[in-house]
């Protein structure tokens, strides 16, 4: 059930309801999120935004807000947490078919988009409507009536979201799920999605700590250390579907939009240690280094090709060199590995000098037995279909 949050926001913009999806029952780190980038988006003089945060409606799968298009739009660039942001569009009340297509019919989708082809999404959930197939038929015929043809393999999108007789539309302005940075060409054995990464350190609390040091033992292509280093940097360097409207702001459509972000910095302020055993795994962290550097920015990772069962902890320790450290990890598990070793494995880095917190996504039947650390959250997750939960041991 949505929470009901009046929606207020001062300026001179009109407003747009926008939608922000993200992984299910974490709308709430999402908000968060978005309060913490909100100031760094620039307003249609190129200068940081003077707009108040907007208050947020929170739903299941995402939360809603009212704001500047502007402002909206620059959600795809800094939010690390959403799968893509949603422009409502449209909104009528229909129970039968007829009112369903008299309802689209009058839709102001030349507002936004030229005639193309489009993709079309339909969700239907206790309607009088409910039969999705149907109703992709009936949008599809009266769309194409204005030379808006129907194509699943377009990269424009719009949503159709039929709950209790009322049809809500939507027109996506991300394109491509923006999980997809872009840095990550090559990847490694069941390798963890970026924005949940992401979202584990931010649950950890690690995006807010500054020089220390981020070690993974089990590192596979370096997904941790990359959305560590990306957790304040926005992504300019991508396609976005929004792009393409026909409203676009004019602040981007010039070359040299990018520029007017020249308070952003990109400096690397942790430091990363890695461990992988597999030897094609290992060389991925360089190759995505690489792509990294040219989509972003410079990363640094000193990454050892070794088996991190028996790898010596004082060379952890030198690299450390009196530094914080936090293990944060996503450990082979299930048919993957045996998990007596690998929790062994972990529980022996317990041994780190400076270590102050360890981060694992494991199996809800793995437990850890810690000397000095003590358990301070247990979140349950979903790690590509599998259950699984995030646990997180402090000092």
């Amino acid at each position: 059930m949505a929470i009901m949050v009046p929606l207020t926001c001062t300026g001179d913009f009109s407003l747009n309801k926008f939608f922000v999806s993200c992984p299910m029952n974490f709308e709430n780190e999402l908000v968060k999120e978005i309060e913490s980038f909100w100031f760094s988006l620039i307003d249609l003089d190129g200068l940081p935004t003077r707009e108040p945060l907007p208050e947020f409606e929170i739903d299941t799968g995402g939360v809603e807000l009212k704001t500047p298009l502007h402002l909206g739009l620059q959600i795809n660039f800094f939010s690390k947490l959403a799968f893509r942001v949603l422009m409502r569009i449209e909104s009528f009340e229909a129970r039968y078919f007829d009112q369903l297509e008299k309802g689209l019919a009058k839709l102001a989708l030349e507002k936004y988009l030229p005639p193309q082809k489009i993709n079309i999404q339909i969700e239907s959930m206790k309607s009088r409507l409910f039969h999705e197939g149907n109703l992709l038929e009936s949008a599809t015929k009266v769309l194409a009536k204005r030379n808006y043809i129907f194509d699943k393999e377009s990269d424009m999108t719009l949503l159709f979201r039929v709950v209790k007789d009322r049809v809500v539309i939507s027109i996506d302005t991300s394109g491509e799920h923006l999980h997809f940075r872009g840095y990550r060409k090559f990847q490694g054995e069941a390798p963890i999605r970026e924005n949940l990464a992401s979202l584990i350190l931010q649950l950890s609390d690690l995006n807010t700590m500054q020089d220390q040091v981020i070690f993974d033992p089990y590192c596979g292509s370096g997904t941790f250390f990359f959305e560590s280093q990306l957790s304040h940097f926005p992504n300019f360097n991508r396609k976005y579907s929004f792009q393409k409207f026909k409203n676009i702001p004019a602040i981007f459509k010039s070359d040299s939009w990018k520029k007017n972000y020249r308070w952003i910095n990109s400096n690397q302020i942790n430091q990363f240690f890695g461990i992988e055993k597999n030897t094609d795994t290992y060389k991925k962290i360089a190759l995505n280094s690489e792509v990294f550097k040219d989509v972003f920015c410079p990363i640094e990772i000193q990454a050892v090709q070794a088996d991190s069962e028996n790898y010596d902890l004082k060379k952890i320790d030198d690299f450390a060199a009196g530094k914080k450290i936090a293990l944060v990890t996503n450990p082979p598990y299930g048919e993957r590995s045996a998990a007596g070793d690998v929790v062994k494995s972990i529980e022996r880095f317990e041994g780190l000098k400076n270590l102050e917190k360890v981060v694992i996504i494991h199996p809800e039947n793995w437990k850890f037995h810690f000397k000095k650390l003590k358990l301070a959250k247990s979140i349950p997750f979903s790690n590509q279909g599998l259950k699984t939960q995030v646990s997180i041991f402090e000092k």
